[in-house]
C-alpha cells in the first residue's frame, strides 16, 4: 500500500495500524468526506443513452418494481436519493470513484470486471451497511446502471431495507427453481439505475450450490448479460462461510470491510489470504474513533449502529 506521507487518509492510517502483509496486494479505500475526481468511463460499465424501455427490451428486466424504505435507511444512518449532499453520501462517492477506476482498468478481466463483492472477516463489521450504500451511490450516477444481488443466504436483510421485497432470488437461481435472472430482478421504483436480487429461499446446501458448476455459469452469464452496469455482491463473512472464497474466484473486485474493535489482526489476515484467488481486494475501515483530520474543520466517526456521525471544532 503506498504511504502518502503526511496525508494519509483515513482507510490508510487503518491499514498502517493493522500493519496487514502487503503480499496479498491490498488497495486502501477512504471513508472520508471529499469528493474524488471523475475519472473517464468506459463502455463496459456505462449505459448507452437509451429509454427505459429499451433498457428492459435488451436486458429482459423483470418490470416488477420494489420501493426504498427510506425510514429503514435513516435510522441505520444510510445514504438515502433525497439527501445526495449527507455526510455518508460523500464517504461512498471517494469510495465508488476508487471501484470504478480499477472496474475500467484496461489490465481487468474483461469476462468479470463489471463484478464486485462485498464481504467481511466476522458478521456485524457492516458488509450490508457497505453493499447497499455503495450500490445507492453508484446508482445516483447519470449514465451508470447498478445491480445489487445479496448472495448472503445465512443471514439476509437486504430485503429489510426495501419494500415489495420478494421470496425468490439467487438462491433460487442457483438451484433451478428460477431459470431467467430477469424473473428474480426487482428495479427501485424511486432510482430507476438501481436494480436488486434478493437472497431467495434459504437452502442448507447453499455452499455446495456456490462450489458448483452453476455458480460459474451463472456469474459469467451476469457479467456478460448485464455488462452495462456494476453488479454488487453482499455475501456472508469471509470466517462464518465458505461461499465468499468460492465467490472469489470469479470477482474482479472485492471490498472487505473491517470494523474497528472487531476482528484481530489474526482474523484480517487470514480472510484475505481466503479470498486471495482475486487479483484486486480492498479494505473499507468501518465504525473507526474519533480520528482528527488535520486539513478540515471537521471530524467525523462511525457510531457503533453504523451511523455516521460530525462534530465542528
Amino acid at each position: 500500500m503506498a504511504d502518502h506521507s503526511s496525508r494519509l487518509d483515513l482507510i490508510q492510517r487503518a491499514a498502517k495500524r493493522l500493519k496487514v502483509d502487503g503480499d496479498v496486494g491490498l488497495a486502501g479505500l477512504q471513508l472520508a468526506h471529499e469528493e474524488v475526481e471523475q475519472q473517464p468511463r468506459s463502455e463496459a460499465i456505462s449505459s448507452p443513452p437509451d429509454s427505459r424501455a429499451t433498457l428492459r427490451s435488451t436486458t429482459n428486466e423483470a418490470a416488477t418494481d420494489i420501493r426504498i424504505n427510506f425510514s429503514e435507511l435513516r435510522r441505520r444512518g444510510m445514504i438515502t436519493p433525497d439527501n445526495l449532499s449527507s455526510t455518508i453520501s460523500f464517504e461512498f462517492r471517494a469510495i465508488k470513484r476508487k471501484l470504478l477506476a480499477a472496474a475500467r482498468d484496461a489490465n481487468s478481466n474483461a469476462m468479470t470486471k463489471n463484478l464486485i463483492m462485498i464481504t467481511s472477516a466476522l458478521p456485524g463489521e457492516g458488509k450490508t451497511f457497505t453493499a447497499t450504500n455503495l450500490a445507492l451511490a453508484l446508482a445516483a450516477e447519470r449514465d451508470l446502471r447498478v445491480l445489487l444481488i445479496e448472495a448472503d443466504a445465512i443471514k439476509p436483510t437486504v430485503g429489510q431495507l426495501f419494500e415489495n421485497s420478494c421470496s425468490t432470488g439467487f438462491t433460487d437461481l442457483l438451484t433451478g427453481n428460477c431459470t431467467k435472472v430477469s424473473d428474480v430482478m426487482h428495479r427501485c421504483a424511486e432510482l430507476p439505475n438501481l436494480s436488486v436480487i434478493f437472497s431467495g429461499k434459504r437452502d442448507e446446501h447453499a455452499p455446495e450450490l456456490i462450489s458448483s458448476r452453476r455458480t460459474a455459469d451463472l456469474l459469467t452469464e451476469i457479467s456478460k448479460q448485464y455488462d452495462n452496469r456494476v453488479v454488487i455482491f453482499d455475501t456472508p463473512p469471509v470466517l462464518g462461510s465458505s461461499e465468499p472464497a468460492n465467490l472469489a474466484a470469479y470477482m474482479n473486485q472485492i471490498v472487505v470491510v473491517v470494523a474497528a474493535g472487531a476482528a484481530n489482526r489474526s482474523q484480517i489476515q487470514t480472510a484475505l489470504e481466503t479470498i486471495s484467488t482475486c487479483p484486486n481486494v480492498s479494505i473499507v475501515f468501518n465504525k473507526a474513533p474519533k480520528w482528527h483530520k488535520p486539513d478540515s474543520s471537521s471530524y467525523y466517526y462511525y457510531r457503533s449502529d453504523d451511523a455516521p456521525a460530525v462534530s465542528s471544532n
